[in-house]
């Protein structure tokens, strides 16, 4: 890293700590500031800053109301996991989570 970029660094780290304080998100910060998002990040790890306000997250709840009832007449039906999953439009990973939550017991699918 140059010595003037380090200058620079350290001349905007009260603004950075500002920004921090008054509750601002990490783009309202760099949006405010004048730089973009990721000189904003690589700061506060430079500085090492823990940022108290952090984004929101933009995942969605999946509607499980009656899924304990078909994935159950799948295992029956020696269904596997991914076609579980496939038939539920969800991944193998949240078939395989709810399944162990509530004890049911997969199928044992025969390979050839």
């Amino acid at each position: 890293m140059s010595y003037s970029k380090v200058v620079r660094m350290k001349a905007m780290l009260p603004f950075v700590r500002k920004a921090n304080r008054e509750g601002m998100t990490i783009p309202q910060a760099a949006e405010w500031m004048g730089w973009s998002e990721s000189s904003i990040r690589n700061w506060i790890r430079v500085f090492g800053i823990t940022w108290n306000k952090r984004r929101k997250r933009t995942g969605y709840r999946i509607d499980k109301t009656g899924w304990e009832e078909k994935i159950r007449k799948m295992v029956s039906e020696n269904k596997s996991q991914e076609q579980i999953a496939a038939y539920l439009r969800v991944g193998k990973w949240t078939i395989s989570r709810y399944m162990s939550l509530n004890d049911i017991q997969p199928a044992r699918v025969r390979r050839l």
